[in-house]
């Protein structure tokens, strides 16, 4: 099975391969900002994640980790990483090389494992400009 419920509901009759729907998939997930950046809502303090928030398990916002502090940044690809995991059941395995903010956007570069194919994927996400 390539392609995710969403997209046979909205690609129906559109071939795409699996590598397609998975990197399409971690774009949605990395853009929809209520897993990854939940914590720019007015409403919280800074770094810290909404209790009240419609998405539960929401990390904090990449802008509020320390760029300067390594151990900081480790953190935040580690959880990035189990969060793709668990909301795309489709990755073997996923790595986080790097998670960097340029201004207002955030990129990051994985290393993706499916089925039997691994491949690098750069994302570009949270751009607000």
């Amino acid at each position: 099975m390539s392609k995710s419920l969403f997209e046979k509901l909205t690609l129906a009759g559109q071939p795409l391969t699996l590598k397609q729907s998975v990197t399409n998939n971690i774009a949605r997930l990395l853009d929809s900002g209520g897993y990854i950046d939940a914590a720019l809502d007015l409403r919280s303090d800074s770094g810290q994640r909404l209790t009240d928030s419609i998405y539960p398990h929401a990390m904090a916002a990449i802008v509020d980790q320390s760029a300067g502090n390594k151990e900081q940044q480790q953190l935040y690809q580690a959880r990035l990483e189990q969060t793709l995991l668990r909301h795309e059941p489709r990755l073997k395995a996923v790595t986080v090389y790097s998670v960097l903010n340029r201004g207002m956007r955030t990129v990051c570069r994985l290393k993706i494992e499916v089925v039997n194919e691994v491949f690098d994927q750069e994302f570009v996400f949270a751009n607000l400009e």
